[in-house]
C-alpha cells in the first residue's frame, strides 16, 4: 500500500491493527504476527479468523490454530478463488487482487486452476504478472478478433481456435511482425484474408484452397481438356 511498515497502522494489510497482532511470532516462521498473514500457520489468514474467540479459550482466532472455524472452501478475500487453491497458486488469499493491476485473480487466473492463464507466456501466471498486457498493448490492437474482448482477457485474442499460451505465444512464426496470439495465421497454412478472415484461394500454383485440398491436379486436368480441343479445332 506504499505506506512504510513502521508508519502502518496495519502493516500486512489484514485488517487486524500491528497493535492487537503484536511483534511475537506465534507460528515460529520467522515472521512477526503484524507481518505474518496466517499467524497461527492453521491455514486460514488472519483476515478471515479475526479477532474474535470461537472455541472461548480466550485465545484469539488468529492465534489460536485450534478454533476449526474457516470451511474448506473458504474464500477470506471473495474473489472466487478459494484460499486452498490460492495457496496453490501462490495468489494471495487475503487480497481480491494479488498483482494490483486492478483485475481480480479469478479473471486472471480463468477456469482452469491447473493451467491458469500465462498470457504473455513469461512463466508469470497473469495473477501475478503486472505487465501480462504489455504484448498486447505493443501489438496495437487491444481486441485483435473484434469479440469485445480485449487480447489481455482472451483466452483466444485472436479467435484462430489455438489458446494463447498453449499453442500461441508471443512468437512470431511466420515472421510477418504481429505476435503468433494476436496473428490468425501464424503457421501460414492456410493463409488467411485479414479482410474477409476467410483462407486464400492462390489458384493452380498454390498448394491450399477454401477446403485446404490441392488444386493441382484439377488444374492439369483443366490444361489436357483445353488442349485436347484446341488439337481436334486444329
Amino acid at each position: 500500500d506504499l505506506v512504510p511498515n513502521h508508519l502502518d497502522l496495519d502493516a500486512d494489510g489484514d485488517g487486524i491493527d500491528d497493535e492487537v497482532e503484536g511483534s511475537d511470532d506465534e507460528d515460529g516462521d520467522d515472521q512477526p504476527n503484524f507481518l505474518d498473514l496466517d499467524s497461527d500457520d492453521d491455514g486460514a489468514t488472519d483476515q478471515q479468523e479475526g479477532v474474535g474467540d470461537e472455541d472461548g479459550d480466550a485465545v484469539p482466532d488468529f492465534l489460536d490454530d485450534t478454533d476449526n472455524r474457516v470451511p474448506a472452501n473458504a474464500d477470506g478475500d471473495g474473489d472466487g478463488v478459494i484460499d486452498t487453491d490460492e495457496s496453490t497458486l501462490g495468489t494471495n488469499p487475503a487480497s481480491s487482487d494479488s498483482d494490483g493491476d486492478g483485475v481480480d485473480d479469478n479473471d486472471e487466473v480463468g477456469s482452469n486452476l491447473a493451467r491458469p492463464r500465462d498470457t504473455d507466456t513469461d512463466g508469470t501466471i497473469d495473477a501475478l504478472d503486472t505487465d501480462e498486457r504489455a504484448a498486447a498493448t505493443a501489438a496495437g490492437s487491444a481486441d485483435p478478433d473484434g469479440d469485445g474482448t480485449p487480447a489481455w482477457r482472451d483466452t483466444d485474442s485472436d479467435n484462430d481456435g489455438v489458446p494463447d499460451g498453449v499453442g500461441d505465444g508471443v512468437g512470431d512464426g511466420d515472421g510477418d511482425g504481429r505476435a503468433d496470439f494476436l496473428d490468425r495465421d501464424s503457421n501460414s497454412a492456410p493463409p488467411i484474408d485479414e479482410v474477409s478472415e476467410e483462407p486464400v484461394d492462390p489458384g493452380c500454383f498454390g498448394s491450399a484452397t477454401t477446403t485446404g485440398i490441392s488444386q493441382l491436379p484439377l488444374c492439369a486436368l483443366v490444361a489436357l481438356l483445353a488442349l485436347g480441343a484446341r488439337r481436334r479445332r486444329s
